[in-house]
């Protein structure tokens, strides 16, 4: 850098040491410059060591958090012919760093620009506008202001979100503050933008203005708005899952109907002083700028979530709530056993629980039998909490008295000379020995055991009316619901499954790639999912991986009420598109032989006995000879689980590929070999 670099960041540096703000000379590689730092007595002495037999001095700059340094030290600090640039060390210098390469929420929108666009919303456009922005070596920016915060605060993660090249997140809004370091403008590649409150023109370092904490604050509470990645709280207090042919509680009924009526909760927030900014952005109780908290969110938490990521409110922050979780803590002061029973009285829930019985902690409730597909009614809305929360509009509330009186659900029952004489049919078979039409099936296999392609197989297989593993496919229309891969992915193994079995490419296998889709729960898609079934007359759907849009519902594989919960959502997708259902689902840990063929998958047994077939690939025992380490092959057991076909004879398969083939092993040498005999 030339002398007049040098002398620029000298001027900088007694600028900001006049406002007691310490600067730091940096090099080349944006660290500490250490030998002027050395030079101008910040330094510390390092012992005789392999690499330095005598000894060294070693520069030491954090002495610059604690004081700023004299006019003689700055001299010394940038040196004419060793000067590289300059930064913030300590302070009341404050920093929100804005990182454009790690924006994945909408790629022809500067995370910048949508950031100002809710600071105008949030009522902070004067602080954003007076706010100095400087433009980064990187090509991002920094947004720049003074605040006196006795509680200095440091470097910060504020939004973060995932990396879709690597599944990581990453954070893009942060703060840099006291115990770091940022680079500031005559430093290279940093530039002070123009200004844009008042006239457009140059900016200057005297043009920083000063903000209390309540202000920073409320511009640090619009950047966590944007954040994508949610940690949960661990005390985070949950609804208590559905049992399988029990009646829903108080909490989830409640959260059924607010998911039909997202009204109710807005209703509930507005009565209890918070107040609606934009969208899903609120504001909590007694502020008149920023934002506090999202709800109904499609990107947090989807359909009539809560997520709060104010620090000053009676929820925990960055933490996501449901419907009833909101209603105890504004109305019953987080006494969940006090909602409950309110909530009980004023008609939600099925049979009344034994007196003083809490709720119990789980994942959020799955939807009821009828899939919530009655859409929220176009009616004026009434506030439910205005004359008792039963109230929904003048509608009576489902499960409560009034309804159970009124028999609104209208069953028949059938005789059993009734059922002789009617002309109800078997389903058509869409994997002969298998599955039927309207029924479910689930793969379930090891990691690794290239489930996907083997998903990807079977749907080619039904779709051109070809046999799969020895099982004939009945040709029929096929929707693959790809939450995984990327479609330039799932074109190539199709291409390559395609070349190997000689296949010609057709019409009747449907691809829906929702990889990156902000909301991939199941209430939300299966509407669509039906009227696509209908459309296209479709007789198989494949839904792969199965995690992820219980993921998105934040349901847990080992909780038998989530899991049955989310495989009735499935059931009632097969019924309403009379079509059936294909999922893949791993294996728990250990050696799966010594399990019964039907409980080898992971998490709850609900997986294995929700559904109506399964089929099974399994590796050889631990050490047998067939494994993986003796053969240097992957072989599998495939055995099939079914209620309504014939036993079929397992076999042995070898991954060849794209694909397994069959071959000559015999199950018991498959199982003999490996010294434990074959399972009857």
């Amino acid at each position: 850098m030339s002398a007049s670099s040098a002398l620029k960041f000298r001027e900088v540096a007694k600028q900001f040491a006049k406002w007691g703000v310490s600067t730091l000379p940096v090099n080349r590689d944006k660290l500490p410059n250490a030998e002027p730092l050395i030079a101008a007595g910040f330094k510390v002495w390092e012992d005789p060591s392999e690499k330095h037999p005598e000894g060294r001095w070693k520069a030491k700059w954090k002495p610059l958090q604690s004081r700023v340094a004299t006019d003689i030290e700055i001299d010394t600090l940038w040196p004419l012919d060793n000067s590289h640039g300059i930064a913030v060390a300590s302070g009341d210098v404050f920093c929100i760093d804005i990182d454009e390469k790690h924006n994945h929420i909408d790629e022809d929108i500067q995370v910048v620009a949508l950031l100002r666009d809710r600071m105008y919303k949030a009522g902070l456009a004067d602080h954003w506008d007076d706010a100095l922005l400087q433009q980064t070596r990187s090509g991002g920016q920094h947004l720049i202001f003074r605040c006196k915060d006795p509680e200095r605060t440091g470097n910060k993660k504020l939004a973060s979100n995932i990396d879709p090249d690597d599944g990581k997140p990453k954070a893009f809004l942060e703060t840099r503050g006291y115990g770091g370091y940022f680079l500031i403008n005559p430093s290279h590649g940093y530039e002070l933008l123009p200004g844009v409150a008042r006239e457009p023109r140059p900016m200057q370092w005297r043009d920083m203005p000063l903000y209390d904490v309540a202000t920073k604050e409320a511009m640090l509470e619009v950047c966590r708005s944007f954040n994508q990645v949610i940690k949960k709280g661990k005390d985070e207090p949950r609804a208590a899952p559905t049992k399988v042919g029990a009646e829903v509680t108080p909490g989830e009924h409640f959260n059924q109907i607010c998911r039909q009526k997202p009204e109710m909760v807005e209703a509930l927030l507005n009565s209890n002083g918070w107040s609606h900014v934009d969208a899903a952005l609120w504001r909590r109780p007694g502020k008149d700028s920023g934002v506090s908290a999202t709800y109904n969110s499609p990107d947090i938490g989807g359909n009539a979530a809560f997520y709060v990521f104010s620090t000053s409110t009676e929820f925990e922050s960055e933490t996501i709530y449901q419907p009833w979780h909101v209603y105890a803590m504004l109305e019953c002061g987080g006494d969940y056993s006090k909602a409950s029973g309110d909530l009980r009285a004023a008609g939600f829930g099925g049979e009344r629980e034994s007196p003083g019985k809490a709720p119990e902690a789980s994942a959020p409730a799955p939807t009821s039998p009828e899939g919530d597909e009655v859409a929220p009614s176009s009616d004026e809305f009434v506030n439910p909490f205005a004359n008792g929360i039963g109230a929904v509009g003048n509608e009576v509330v489902e499960g409560s008295d009034e309804w159970w009186e009124q028999g609104t659900r209208e069953l028949e029952s059938v005789t059993w000379a009734g059922l002789e004489r009617s002309k109800i049919e078997i389903p058509p078979v869409v994997i002969d020995g298998l599955l039927y039409r309207g029924g479910m099936c689930m793969l379930s296999a090891p990691s690794k055991a290239c489930k996907s392609w083997t998903l990807i197989d079977i749907a080619m297989s039904v779709a051109t009316g070809t046999s799969w593993g020895g099982l004939e496919c009945a040709q029929t229309n096929v929707l693959y619901v790809n939450f995984e891969l990327l479609a330039g992915k799932m074109r190539e193994r199709v291409c390559k499954i395609a070349h190997t079995r000689g296949l010609p490419s057709c019409d009747n296998l449907h691809f829906l790639n929702l990889r990156g889709e902000q909301d991939i729960s199941l209430p939300s898609l299966k509407r669509e999912i039906v009227r696509m079934c209908r459309d296209k007359d479709i007789g198989m759907v494949i839904v792969d991986p199965i995690y992820l849009p219980m993921i998105a519902e934040h349901l847990d594989e080992n909780l038998v009420g989530d899991v049955a919960g989310f495989l009735q959502q499935l059931a009632v997708l097969a019924k309403r598109a009379h079509t059936s259902v294909m999922y893949a689902h791993h294996f728990a840990k250990g050696d799966s032989t010594l399990k019964e063929v039907g409980d080898r998958a992971a998490g709850s047994g609900a997986f294995g006995r929700f559904v109506d077939c399964q089929i099974v690939l399994t590796p050889p025992p631990f050490g047998g000879e067939y494994s993986e380490t003796n053969t240097g092959k992957r072989y599998m057991s495939l055995e099939l689980v079914q209620r309504d076909f014939d036993p079929f004879t397992a076999k042995v398969v070898a991954w060849k590929f794209p694909r397994w083939a069959n071959t000559s092993i015999s199950m018991s040498d498959f199982m003999q070999k490996a010294g434990k005999g074959k399972k009857k």
